[in-house]
C-alpha cells in the first residue's frame, strides 16, 4: 500500500524528469486505472519526500489513492516548459481514442462515482509552462475526496491562461487550506455540490470561475487583488450556476467581488441564488454586479452580515419573496470562533511533529487486519492502555470485530488508505436488538478524541449493527472529531453484500441483505467536529466492472441528538430506509453543505419496510402511517433526506438532497415527483436553512401543517 516515489526512481532534484517514476509508483501492482470504474481494494498511499519533482506530463492519481507530501517541508511538483497535459495531477483522465456521440470526451472513471481520493501537502508550480490553459490540478471527483494544504503558483502575466484547479464535473467533495498565487483563474469549473473551507487567492485575474453547480458552500475565503473575485457566469453565456453560499469570507482590493448573470423575474429562469453571510469587503467597489454591469450590491469597505439574492422565507414572510434583501444572521456564541468572528473550524490533525515513538502500530500488539482474524480483543486492549499516550496507527487492512470497540477519552486514531473496522457476527445480527460496533466514550464522558482516515463497515447479515455511537463531549471546541473518515455498508469486497448476493428487483427483500440499524448516532450529551465524512449504504458494487446496482437495506443514516456545539463540514448520508439525517431535540448545530440520496428501490418496498418492527427503538423514528398502503405512486413512503424535530439553534449552510428513482425507474425526474417530501421540520426554535437544492421532490420543505 505505502509507496515512496524515490523508491521508484524519482529524484526530486528539480532537474531530472520524474514523470515516469512517479506514475510508476502510483500504478504498480495491477491498480484501478483505465477500463476500471472503481475498486474497494487496490488502494495505495504514495508519499513524496521533500524536494522538487520536475514533470513533463500528467501525474495520474488513480482511484483509491492518497498522494501525500512531507507536511514539514512540502514537496514541489514543478511543470517543465515542455509540459503537455490537462493537469499536472489528474484524478480522471480522458481517453484519447473515445468520445461520446456528440463528440464529448470520455473519462476513465464515472465522475459522480469517483470516490476515495486524497491529495495533501504540496506546492504545484506551473509558471514555466508554455501550453495554453494548463492547470495545476485536473480534479473531477465525488464523495470521500479531499484536497488539503496545497499552494498553486501560476504566471503573473496578465494575459496568462494558467489556472490552479480545473474541475469540470463531479459530485464532491471537500477541499481546505489551499492558496492560489496569480494566474488567469485560481479555480475554474463546476460540480453538483462542494464544501470549501479556508481558500486564499492572491492576484488571480479571476479567483473563482464557476461554470455550473447546484449548490456550493464557500467558507473562509480570502480573495485579494485581481479583477473579479467570483464569476458565476456559465460557459458561452449559459445560465447553469444554481447557488452559492459564501460565509465568513473576505474580499480585499477586488474591483468586482461577485459577477453574476442578469436577474430574470420568475421561476425556472436560470437565476443564480447568492447568499452572503458575514462577508467583509475592503476597498472593493462592487460587491455584486451582473453581466450588464449593473451593480446589485455596492461594496466599498463594509461587512455584510447576511444578504441574499433569491427566494427567502421566514415567519413574517411564509409565502416567500425574491431578493435582493438583507436577512437576519443568527447569533449562537457557542458555534463561533472561526475567521472574521465566524463559525468555528479546525483542520485535520497530521501529527507532523510527533516522533515515530509517539505512535503505536496496532499490528504490533496482536491485531491482524487480514479480513479474517477476530481483532476485537487486541484492539480494545490497545485502546484501553494507550488513551492519552500514543497515537494508534491502523495500517491499511480490514480489522474484523465481533463485539463493541470502545474508544476512551484521550484516544487518537489514524488510518492508512481508510483502514476498515468491520463488524461481523451474531451480536450484530438482530434488527430488534441493535448493537454498537464502535463506541466513542461512555455516556457522560468529556474529553478529546481524534479519528482520521478510517472506514467503518460491516460484513454479512448485520441487521442490528450501529456502526458508531458517539457519546463524548469535547473538552474544547473541535477536540472530539472525525476527519476524512467514512461509513459504508455493502458494495465492496468482503462485505458479503455485492451484486451476486443482493441483486436488484429480485421480487423480495432478502434477509441476508438487511444489513444495519444505523450508520452513526450522536447521543444527547455528545458533541462532534466532523469534516469530510460520507455515510453510504451502497447502491452499486464498487468491484463489479459495470458498477451493477444492489439492494441493501439499512434502517437509519445519521441521528444527531447532540446538544452541541457540533460542526459538520462536507458530510453526506445516502440510501438508508427511514432517513439520511435526523436532528432530534438537538441544539447548537452547524452543518455546511450536507448531501443525501433516497434509496433507489423505494417505494418498493415502501418505508418503513423492512424495519417496521424496529420503529420506536430510537428517538424520532418516523412511522409513515399516513402514507397509502400499497401502490405508492405519490412517493409518500420514501426516506426523508433530512428531519429536524424539536431542535434549537440549528444552522444549515447549504444542502443538496436528491431523489433520482422510483423502483429504479427515472421517469419521475421529468415531472420532479420521485417522492413527495424530502425535508421535514417539526416545532423548532431557531432554525436557519440556506441554499437548499432538491431534485425529484414535490415539496422542498414540509413544515408541520404546510409545505414550501
Amino acid at each position: 500500500v505505502f509507496r515512496n516515489v524515490k523508491d521508484f526512481g524519482a529524484k526530486g532534484d528539480g532537474k531530472t524528469d520524474d514523470t515516469a517514476a512517479i506514475n510508476r509508483a502510483i500504478s504498480e501492482g495491477n491498480r484501478c486505472a483505465e477500463n476500471c470504474n472503481s475498486t474497494s481494494v487496490k488502494a495505495a498511499l504514495i508519499y513524496f519526500p521533500a524536494g522538487t519533482y520536475l514533470v513533463s506530463g500528467t501525474i495520474v492519481a488513480l482511484y483509491n489513492s492518497q498522494l501525500i507530501g512531507n507536511p514539514n517541508n512540502r514537496p514541489t511538483i514543478l511543470a517543465a516548459p515542455s509540459f503537455v497535459g490537462l493537469g499536472v495531477i489528474s484524478t480522471d483522465p480522458y481517453y484519447t481514442d473515445r468520445s461520446t456521440p456528440d463528440g464529448g470526451g470520455v473519462n476513465w472513471y464515472i465522475n459522480q462515482s469517483n470516490f476515495l481520493r486524497q491529495i495533501r501537502n504540496f506546492i504545484i508550480d506551473i509558471r514555466a509552462t508554455t501550453v495554453q490553459y494548463p492547470a495545476g490540478l485536473h480534479y473531477q471527483v465525488a464523495q470521500a475526496t479531499s484536497l488539503e494544504n496545497i499552494d498553486f503558483y501560476q504566471s503573473t502575466d496578465p494575459k496568462t491562461t494558467q489556472q490552479g484547479i480545473f474541475s469540470e464535473n463531479g459530485s464532491g467533495g471537500f477541499m481546505s487550506d489551499l492558496v492560489f498565487h496569480a494566474g488567469n483563474f485560481g479555480l475554474y469549473g463546476g460540480n453538483q455540490q462542494f464544501t470549501v473551507r479556508n481558500l486564499k487567492f492572491i492576484d488571480c485575474n479571476t479567483a473563482i470561475q464557476i461554470i455550473w453547480d447546484w449548490a456550493w458552500t464557500w467558507k473562509s475565503l480570502d480573495i485579494s487583488g485581481g479583477k473579479v473575485g467570483i464569476s458565476l457566469l456559465g460557459e458561452n453565456g449559459k445560465r447553469e450556476t444554481g447557488s452559492v453560499f459564501i460565509t465568513d469570507s473576505r474580499f480585499t482590493n477586488v474591483p468586482v467581488a461577485i459577477l453574476t448573470s442578469t436577474v430574470i423575474e420568475g421561476t425556472g429562469k436560470g437565476n443564480t441564488l447568492i447568499t452572503l453571510d458575514n462577508v467583509v469587503f475592503s476597498s472593493t467597489p462592487i460587491a455584486v454586479q451582473d453581466n450588464a454591469q449593473k451593480t446589485i450590491l455596492a461594496g466599498g469597505t463594509q461587512t455584510i452580515s447576511s444578504w441574499t439574492l433569491g427566494n427567502y422565507y421566514n415567519s413574517a414572510n411564509p409565502n416567500g419573496t425574491f431578493g435582493p434583501a438583507s436577512i437576519g444572521r443568527p447569533t449562537i456564541p457557542s458555534l463561533l470562533g472561526g475567521p472574521n468572528g465566524g463559525y468555528f473550524e479546525k483542520s485535520r490533525p497530521q501529527y507532523e511533529n510527533i516522533p515515530v515513538s509517539g505512535f503505536l502500530n496496532i499490528k504490533t500488539v496482536g491485531a491482524q487486519g487480514d479480513g479474517a482474524t477476530d481483532d476485537t480483543v487486541a484492539i480494545n486492549a490497545a485502546l484501553a492502555s494507550e488513551a492519552g499516550k500514543r497515537i494508534i496507527y491502523f495500517p491499511a487492512g480490514s480489522y474484523i470485530v465481533t463485539d463493541t470497540i470502545k474508544i476512551p477519552p484521550g484516544t487518537k486514531i489514524v488510518g492508512e488508505c481508510w483502514s476498515q473496522i468491520m463488524g461481523k457476527g451474531k451480536l450484530f445480527a438482530n434488527m430488534n436488538a441493535p448493537y454498537v460496533m464502535v463506541q466513542v466514550g461512555n455516556r457522560g464522558d468529556t474529553g478529546d478524541v481524534e479519528i482520521s482516515d478510517m472506514l467503518f463497515t460491516a460484513t454479512g447479515a448485520t441487521a442490528g449493527i450501529i456502526l458508531m455511537e458517539w457519546n463524548i463531549l469535547a473538552s474544547s471546541p473541535g477536540s472530539a472529531g472525525l476527519w476524512d473518515s467514512h461509513f459504508r455498508i455493502g458494495g465492496a469486497a468482503g462485505s458479503g453484500l455485492q451484486v451476486k448476493d443482493c441483486p436488484i428487483r429480485s421480487g423480495l427483500v432478502k434477509s441476508s441483505c438487511i444489513a444495519g440499524s444505523m450508520l452513526l448516532h450522536l447521543t444527547s450529551q455528545s458533541s462532534m467536529y466532523a469534516e469530510n465524512m460520507w455515510a453510504w449504504v451502497a447502491d452499486h458494487d464498487l468491484d463489479d466492472p459495470a458498477n451493477t446496482q444492489v439492494d441493501i437495506y439499512v434502517a437509519r443514516g445519521i441521528l444527531i441528538e447532540s446538544q452541541g456545539p457540533s460542526w459538520f463540514y462536507g458530510t453526506a448520508s445516502e440510501h438508508s430506509v427511514l432517513y439520511q439525517y435526523e436532528l432530534y431535540a438537538a441544539q447548537n448545530i452547524y452543518m455546511a453543505m450536507i448531501q443525501t440520496e433516497t434509496p433507489y428501490f423505494q417505494p418498493s418496498p415502501q418505508a418503513p419496510a423492512p424495519f417496521a418492527s424496529t420503529l420506536g427503538q430510537f428517538s424520532g423514528d418516523f412511522d409513515f402511517r399516513d402514507c397509502p398502503n400499497g401502490n405508492d405512486t405519490a412517493g409518500c413512503a420514501t426516506s426523508w433526506g433530512l428531519r429536524v424535530v424539536s431542535c434549537t439553534n440549528v444552522v444549515i449552510g447549504g444542502a443538496g438532497l436528491y431523489s433520482w428513482f422510483q423502483n429504479y425507474n427515472q421517469n419521475c425526474l421529468a415531472t420532479q415527483n420521485c417522492q413527495n417530501g424530502i425535508v421535514s421540520t417539526v416545532i423548532n426554535n431557531g432554525f436557519w436553512f440556506y441554499n437548499l437544492i432538491t431534485i425529484g421532490a414535490v415539496q422542498m420543505i414540509s413544515p408541520t401543517g404546510s409545505s414550501i
